[in-house]
């Protein structure tokens, strides 16, 4: 059950939620926003979060249980796998 009712739909079937943010050949950081509301949200599903650090996500939450910052977008095939 997830605590914000909007996220209530697809989430609580999931198993965990991944957010990558991937870097392009330039490392420019390729994304819209700035913090994803949508890591939050999981959050309220008790999902277990991977994300990797970007804008404001590392300011805003702390690494800890539930909630996993990776370095590289491609760890967090690897990431899923430790959680297991």
């Amino acid at each position: 059950m997830c605590l914000l009712p909007i996220y209530s739909g697809h989430l609580p079937l999931a198993d965990v939620y991944v957010f990558p943010n991937f870097v392009d050949r330039e490392d420019t950081i390729l994304s819209a926003i700035d913090i994803p509301l949508s890591v939050p949200g999981a959050m309220s599903c008790n999902l277990p979060v991977i994300t990797t650090r970007f804008g404001g996500l590392d300011r805003l939450l702390e690494d800890r249980s539930g909630l996993f910052f990776v370095e590289d977008a491609n760890k967090t095939v690897d990431a899923q796998g430790d959680l297991s």
